[in-house]
């Protein structure tokens, strides 16, 4: 089994938790601080970032460990016009969600306009907001400006494979905060189906602001990744390989990610093989138990 490890700045809290020996095929992360939500719009933690990013997916990510080199995902292509003011993205063709859908534009446009519809308080979406509105990143109950018109005619889908952003002016770093997991690309029929908003102008004022956590998708999820959500309890989730994922089969066919507080019992499961990676917040316990153990490679961040 190779064991990882993880330097995190934050705090820990405390709980316990009783382990088994994890099978062959299953990753096990345990780590410190709960999953927030599992709706896009709403996460902005990292924890909840860290099922999002392997459940959904934005048109573009990052490549690999990068933070200046960029690799296609739900879109292949894009270009740059009009000054610098449309981004127009070429989307990729046979991609299912996991509910079995297929992704289209009009999955991109809900997802977007969702997002800046919603724009709720917790939510990192005030930066997404500042550039495909113009303004200081609120939401349409606290600036009035914001219209149903402004906030569809930013995203068009040209056909059923082309999204066109017009943004009202120049955001040199617009490419990057699309890539941000808010900016995930939902499947909206099923999102509809389960009482999320409808995508209509006839009902967007009703869902300005509006908790993610009181909806659907706070739970439940049907992204495009390579994992696809078995169970999230409160606390720990549970995800298994995608059979139908675009970009082929996951190396991994389960992954585990569990919230243990207690630091000594997380430490002790990377030790007994329980864990495969572990997150820790203290340096010195880093130096004292961690560095050195046998087949543990520790990345700091």
């Amino acid at each position: 089994m190779k064991k990882v490890f993880s330097l995190v700045a934050s705090l820990a809290l405390v709980a316990s938790f009783a382990f088994a020996q994890s099978p062959a095929d299953t990753y096990v992360y345990m780590t410190f601080g709960g999953v927030d939500t599992l709706d896009p719009e709403g996460a902005y933690d990292t924890a909840s970032g860290t099922i999002l990013e392997n459940v959904y997916e934005t048109l573009y990510s990052y490549d690999g460990d990068s933070i200046t080199e960029y690799s296609p995902a739900l879109a292949t292509d894009y270009v740059i016009s009009e000054g610098g003011k449309v981004y127009t993205y070429t989307l990729r063709d046979g991609v299912s969600f996991h509910s079995g859908n297929s992704m289209s534009c009009a999955d991109v446009e809900y997802s977007f306009e969702r997002m800046l519809v919603m724009n709720d308080a917790s939510s990192g979406v005030w930066f997404q907001a500042e550039a495909f509105l113009g303004n200081h990143g609120e939401n349409a109950n606290d600036d009035d400006t914001i219209t149903w018109d402004r906030i569809d005619s930013a995203i068009e889908c040209a056909n059923d494979s082309t999204v066109v952003f017009t943004l009202p002016k120049v955001d040199p770093a617009f490419f990057v905060k699309i890539m941000y997991t808010n900016a995930s690309i939902i499947d909206s029929a099923w999102a509809i189906e389960n009482g999320e908003w409808d995508g209509t102008e006839a009902t967007w004022r009703d869902w300005v602001g509006m908790d993610p956590r009181e909806g659907y998708l706070h739970d439940n999820m049907s992204g495009t990744g390579a994992y696809k959500l078995v169970s999230w309890d409160g606390t720990d989730v549970i995800a298994e390989a995608f059979d139908g994922y675009w970009g082929g089969a996951a190396p991994i066919k389960n992954v585990q990610i569990r919230v243990v507080d207690e630091e000594a019992t997380r430490i002790l499961a990377l030790q007994n093989g329980d864990a495969d990676r572990i997150g820790l917040n203290d340096f010195a316990v880093l130096e004292s138990q961690v560095r050195g153990l046998d087949g543990v490679t520790i990345h700091e961040d």
